[in-house]
Formats: C-alpha cells, structure tokens, sequence
C-alpha cells in the first residue's frame, strides 16, 4: 500500500507553504512509501519558483490552469499513483507520524473510504472572544475519540479536508462524478472566493461506494491561520459562504432544487432579532448564502444522480 500526498494550492504565502513542507520533510514515513505532488493551481508566480522539494526521492510539480480547488484535486487524482491518496492545504502542517498513521488506519480500518483526524488552529494573533465561537468555521476541529459512520451527511464522522485521506477507488469515483458533472465543480473554493462544500462532496463519495467515513485523534494537523481570518468581515463572509456551500451540496446530490421555507425564514428572523454583534451579522450571512442557493435555476438538479441509498450503520 503507498501513498500519494497531493498538496493543492494558489498563490500560496510563501512561509507557510514552506512550513508546511518542512513537515512533509521530517514525516518518519519512509520516502519510498510515498510520492508527494504540488498541485500550483494558476498561481501568479508558479510555486515551483518558490519551494524546493529535492529532498523528496518521488516529488514533482504540477501546474493546473484552469482555476479553482475542484479542478486542482482533479489533476492530482489523476497524476497521482498511490492507493491512498493524502490532501494537504499550504497552510497545513502534520504531525511527524500523520502519514505512517494514515496508512496504518488504511490497513486497520478497511471499510472506510475517507478519514481524517484533529485540527489544531496555530494563529497569527489570538482570536477576539467573538471569534472563538466561529473557529469550526476556519476548519478547527477538535477529535477526542475515533468516530465512523457510513450513513450519508452524518457530520459527526466526516472529515475536514485538511489532511483528508482518500481511497483510491473513491477518489477514482469521486473524479468521474464530478468531470460528468459540471454543476458539482461549483462546490468549492475558485481563487479568492470562500464557497466551500466539495470536501463534503469528496467525503460523502465514500458512503455512495458503500464504504464509510471516519475521523481520528491520532491524525494532528496544525493549522496556520492569518490575521485577517479571525477578523468580523471575514468570519461574515465565509459564514455566508459555508451556508451556501452546505445547502448545495446535499441539494445537488439529492437532485432537487433548495427551497427556503417559511418556517426558516421566520425562526431566521427570530434569532436576528435575539442576538447582538458578530453573531447577529454571522446569523444574517447565512440566511443571505441559503437564499442565493434558492435562486439557483432548477435545471441545476437535472443531471444529479447521487441520490443512491447506501447501507445505515453507524459505530464509534
């Protein structure tokens, strides 16, 4: 079994990219079990300028034009050989056993699809008390205990995309899916815009497999998270997008169009009414990304066939 760890990026910040790798460099996982491809998805000055990963005896540089997180993963999978195959942001950095235990979990584990593990948030400066309710959106996550599930959407157990190891075959499905399907290369992120929602896509291919998704402690990453993260108006602006990518995904696999109700709309306005700050503003952003999913046009929905049931069973 070997491993393929697909770093995805666009016009990185160069120090933490470069931490980020340095971590792939001191992973205690020989370099022979695994290859590690840079996926530059049309960055401004090509990231083969800006990192060397000479030390890695299987490393290569890929370049991506077409922009966008969805098409980046794609030319990954492709290029990619391993039978596992390992997502990692550019501002992700594992812990020096993640890749030895990703494939250990691979081995153990075999009726999962996709896994992943604990994220720490490592940031710039402290957020505001404000802040810290919204850290889960700024993919922070804390994982006490090993949880799986193969039932579709059961967010307890599926994994963030931050150091997300796939399947190959799932991958493979995922890919195929995805290509026939232009509509679902609207879930993600496409250079500086916030939409999030194919890590969930991804994750959720596993279940149309038949195979499970789980999550574990002994997978860390660290995650490096910039000043402007934490700051109201970027917490305001992924909530909005967070709530569209969410609504789309389960919309486009489930192949109908979303409908906002009247009882959301009056709860919505409701908890508006009851709340004060950021959490007001956080509260209006994601009442504002549900309601651009419903103006989507329906034949959005023509195409989708991932409504498949798949078998409920739920442990850890």
């Amino acid at each position: 079994m070997t491993l393929s760890v697909l770093v995805c990026t666009h016009n990185p910040r160069v120090d933490y990219l470069a931490r980020a790798l340095q971590a792939l460099k001191e992973q205690d996982l020989s370099g022979s079990e695994w290859e590690l491809l840079i996926i530059d998805n049309a960055s401004e000055r090509p990231v083969r300028e800006m990192c060397d990963v000479s030390w890695h005896p299987n490393s290569r540089h890929v370049r991506e034009e077409k922009l966008g997180l969805v098409p980046a993963r794609l030319r990954g999978i492709r290029e990619s050989t391993g039978s596992v195959l390992l997502f990692v942001d550019d501002d992700n950095v594992l812990q020096s056993d993640y890749l030895r235990e990703a494939l250990r979990i691979a081995r153990e584990w075999p009726m999962l699809g996709v896994w992943g593990g604990h994220v720490e948030g490592v940031f710039e400066v402290q957020p505001s008390s404000e802040a810290l309710e919204y850290l889960w959106m700024l993919a922070v996550r804390d994982v006490a205990t090993v949880q799986w599930s193969n039932a579709p959407f059961d967010n307890h157990a599926i994994p963030l995309g931050a150091g997300m190891c796939v399947r190959r075959p799932v991958a493979l499905k995922y890919a195929a899916a995805v290509t026939d399907s232009p509509y679902r290369q609207l879930l993600d992120r496409e250079g500086p815009g916030l939409i999030s929602g194919g890590d969930t896509d991804l994750a959720l291919t596993a279940c149309d497999a038949g195979l499970g998704a789980g999550i574990f402690p002994t997978l860390v990453v660290r995650h490096l998270i910039s000043r402007h993260r934490v700051e109201p108006e970027y917490i305001i602006r992924i909530a909005e997008n967070i709530a569209y990518g969410q609504l789309l995904v389960k919309s486009v696999r489930a192949g109908f169009p979303p409908r906002v109700r009247l009882s959301d709309r009056i709860s919505t306005w409701y908890s508006i009414l009851r709340h004060r700050g950021l959490r007001r503003a956080v509260i209006r952003a994601q009442w504002r990304g549900r309601v651009r999913v419903s103006h989507v046009k329906n034949s959005l929905f023509l195409d989708a066939s991932q409504n498949q049931e798949s078998p409920r069973s739920v442990g850890g």
